[in-house]
């Protein structure tokens, strides 16, 4: 008897080393299968970008977080940039990331608006805040973890990995009321577009490497887009001749890195970290862009003829009146997008006390 319980004794135990065994064989297998996570796993992915390369602004931000993260992670994270229509058409972007189509994309949430309004809003929202609060109030009060929650319902991990300031907008002829809106075809995406569409104005969601094909063939009549910068690298300042400010569409908003979820959820730690890091460092070469390269770009328009132009203050006060019961039917009809306009403005209603206490008034004439 005791050898019997002596040999079942010896029998468990080199069943349970072979078990062990057998598990780290098949983790260190796991480790090296491409896409699978493993420690210093080569990562190449394939970026679809839905502006063109030749975009001062947004164009070139897609290439830099390529080029910084192959740096950051000593080579071991690839990102290979296509441009629009390259690997999938713009506006498409979305659901083939979400499919695993393709493993990445850089875009801007106002196209998105069909899978959800409250996307919009990290887009940039009409007679919203600047950038330093919208920033503010994404990282600081819940606006990160709602924009997160959102994309993870689609199967998308999604980084805030640049920004979008005031935008312009560029028009063939006058606008001097909302009946100069009436049937006029804009280009115009987001929440800015929905404001334009209840004036009057027929909204086209059109790619930004359409654009000047738009205005070349006069389907389009005017576009709100990104600013100067990107606006004259398009050629839009070809076509069109008056260029109205301020920017109400828009003062800020966020252009994202979406990565397939499973392909965000097979990276190891470190590799998250960097991208991670890469965003935040391309947020702020972002900021300085727009204050960089807007102004001379403007100028540059204005010497090929584009009159600039503000908008008339009755007409904006018909838009800001437009926005406000879309905002309030949008809030009634969707309780995520109720729940993020609230947040906002009241985040933004704090800080512009603390604006107006901590700013200089400008001197008396």
């Amino acid at each position: 008897m005791r050898g019997f319980i002596l040999g079942l004794v010896i029998g468990l135990m080199a069943g349970v080393v072979l078990a062990v065994a057998q598990s780290d064989r098949r983790a260190a297998s796991d480790a090296l299968r491409p896409g699978s996570g493993g420690a210093n796993e080569p990562v190449h992915w394939r970026l679809a970008s839905a502006y063109p390369p030749a975009l001062p602004h947004l164009g070139a931000r897609a290439g830099a977080i390529a080029e910084a993260i192959g740096r950051i992670s000593d080579g071991r994270i690839q990102i290979q940039v296509q441009g629009p229509g390259q690997l999938v058409a713009a506006l498409d972007a979305f659901d083939a990331v979400a499919s695993g189509t393709v493993d990445a994309a850089f875009s801007s949430a106002a196209y998105w608006g069909r899978k959800s309004p409250s996307f919009e809003i990290f887009a940039g929202v009409p007679f919203g805040p600047d950038m330093a609060t919208f920033l503010a109030w994404f990282e600081n009060a819940g606006g990160r973890a709602e924009y997160e929650k959102l994309y993870a319902a689609f199967n998308i991990h999604a980084i805030a990995c640049g920004v979008q300031g005031p935008t312009g907008a560029l028009f063939t002829e006058d606008v001097q009321a909302s009946v100069d809106l009436l049937g006029r075809n804009v280009a115009a995406a987001g929440l800015a577009g929905r404001v334009l569409g209840a004036l009057g104005a027929t909204v086209k969601r059109i790619a930004p490497s359409d654009l000047a094909a738009g205005f070349a063939d006069k389907s389009l009549a005017g576009a709100l887009f990104a600013g100067p910068a990107d606006d004259l690298a398009l050629g839009l300042g070809s076509y069109g001749k008056v260029y109205y400010f301020p920017g109400w569409g828009r003062q800020s908003g966020l252009v994202d890195l979406l990565i397939n979820a499973k392909r965000w959820d097979a990276l190891d730690a470190l590799a998250k970290a960097q991208l991670e890091s890469v965003c935040g460092a391309s947020l702020k070469a972002g900021i300085a862009d727009i204050e960089n390269l807007q102004f001379t770009a403007l100028k540059t328009l204005i010497r090929g003829g584009v009159r600039v132009e503000r908008w008339p203050a009755p007409l904006v006060s018909k838009l800001r009146g437009a926005w406000q019961r879309i905002s309030l039917s949008l809030a009634k009809a969707d309780p995520t997008f109720r729940r993020l306009i609230q947040s906002l403005n009241g985040f933004a209603e704090d800080r512009a006390i603390w604006r107006e206490l901590s700013t200089p008034r400008p001197a008396p004439p």
